[in-house]
């Protein structure tokens, strides 16, 4: 049975990923924004350091259980992911009408370079060369593992992350590579708990997450207050303090899965919806799913209600944006169920 500790991060690290592009519909708070309301403007700071987070995640579970490629994982990845780009963008062709066939063919494969589906293709990467790095893991012990975990991030810190870099490879934490590291550093999280080498207790461990996430916010607001000058994705603090390739960001990351590493839990009710967790991104994220109801909807509600009211509302509207998104996933499960079984049928019969 798995471990639902680790399922139920699944569902926390979604939920996170939900309020990622919950702040990336609106813009950062600028300096008159932040001197006229400070409290909600590092609010919403803290939102992000919250939630960038998410994705590092997802990606240390895989590492500190380890990817088994095989034709059935692979096969599930590919129609889940090709699943709903097409019948999503069917479903909006169809109410809204027009649309190319090209344009069609385009938008419902996996890896077609848009923003939405830049985690399914560095994540499919990571996939396809698990066998050979769980190969080398496997040949390492902790000690070679930490020092290589020591030289990649030093590397990736000071030209990646210090010097934003853009031939490495790393795209600002967005990539492939930088799914490599993380997934190293899954192994090793594993290692130092079978050895008993996370010795503080799990809220020290949650208590040192979320002051990290507080410093992030605080350094980013303070900067833009006092700089006064705009907050903006090509600004440099915003690309060194609450970015995926922040090391700030990456312990956040840390802390918070050694939190729920140390959390002793069993749950079939948290299994069931975990399985439906990356689908909860594949539909809220998809390209037309996000731009013209996920944005318009939180830009309407933004308009019509004031913080307080809004903040309560957009919890509502992630949770039942979440369990909506898992109550369709049954729909593909039972036929990926089906199809998966009748194609066994036909190979083996």
């Amino acid at each position: 049975m798995r471990e639902s500790n680790f399922e139920l991060l699944r569902i926390v690290a979604m939920l996170l990923v939900i309020l990622v592009h919950v702040v990336a519909t609106f813009h950062y708070p600028n300096f008159d924004e932040i001197s006229t309301c400070p409290v909600s403007s590092f609010g919403f700071n803290l939102a992000s350091a919250l939630s960038l987070g998410s994705i590092h995640l997802f990606v240390l579970i895989s590492g500190y259980f380890g990817i088994r490629l095989s034709v059935k994982s692979v096969s599930s990845f590919t129609f889940q992911v090709v699943f709903y780009l097409f019948t999503i963008h069917l479903l909006f062709v169809l109410l809204n009408g027009g649309g190319r066939i090209i344009s069609f063919i385009k938008t419902c494969l996996p890896i077609n370079g848009t923003s939405g589906n830049w985690f399914v293709a560095a994540y499919f990467g990571l996939m396809l060369l698990s066998p050979v790095v769980n190969k080398w893991l496997s040949s390492i012990n902790i000690k070679v593992l930490r020092n290589y975990l020591i030289v990649f991030y030093l590397f990736a810190f000071l030209f990646a992350w210090l010097f934003d870099n853009p031939y490495l490879g790393f795209n600002r934490g967005s990539s492939v590579l930088a799914f490599l590291g993380l997934y190293c550093l899954g192994d090793y999280l594993r290692r130092l708990k079978d050895e008993d080498k996370l010795s503080l207790s799990k809220y020290t461990y949650l208590g040192i997450a979320f002051s990290i996430a507080c410093f992030s916010a605080l350094i980013v607001t303070l900067y833009v207050f006092c700089s006064k000058t705009d907050f903006n994705f090509d600004n440099s603090i915003r690309t060194r303090w609450i970015a995926y390739l922040s090391p700030l960001t990456i312990l956040y990351a840390i802390m918070l899965f050694i939190f729920f590493s140390k959390i002793s839990l069993q749950s079939k009710l948290i299994n069931w919806i975990s399985a439906s967790a990356f689908s909860v991104y594949l539909i809220h994220r998809n390209d037309d799913v996000y731009d013209f109801y996920f944005k318009n909807f939180l830009r309407w509600l933004h308009h019509h209600t004031e913080f307080p009211a809004f903040m309560l509302y957009t919890i509502i509207f992630m949770i039942v944006l979440f369990m909506l998104c898992v109550l369709i996933d049954q729909v593909r499960i039972y036929i990926w169920n089906k199809v998966w079984n009748l194609s066994q049928r036909l190979i083996y019969k």
